[in-house]
């Protein structure tokens, strides 16, 4: 009864050592899975922080241009504005004043 023991503590053992191999492997695995979804992470994030900062020159651009066209606008508009103002003076240079007959 006690070597039919043996041989079951025996086998037993061998199944935990079988066991143990197999979660040391895994965790191996685990591992080096680990460090390559790290390194993905790590290009990622450089991406993103290249895309933000062409993000943030494009706007930089963007409200450049947009003051150039705004102050270009601006000024064509005061233009147009001073031209309207002396049409206006013209025309009423035209109009009769009181007490004129016409």
């Amino acid at each position: 009864m006690e070597s039919e023991f043996s041989g079951h503590l025996l086998e037993a053992v061998g199944r935990l050592a079988a066991e143990i191999g197999s979660l040391k492997a895994e965790v191996e695995n685990l591992k080096c899975r680990q460090e390559a979804l790290e390194g993905m992470m790590q290009r990622v994030m450089a991406e993103l922080r290249q895309e933000q900062a062409e993000l943030r020159r494009e706007w930089q651009d963007f409200g450049t241009r947009w003051n150039v066209y705004a102050a270009a606008w601006g000024t064509h508009l005061n233009g147009q504005i001073q031209q309207l103002e002396h049409f206006a003076q013209q025309l009423i240079a035209l109009l009769p004043s009181e007490g004129s007959e016409e």
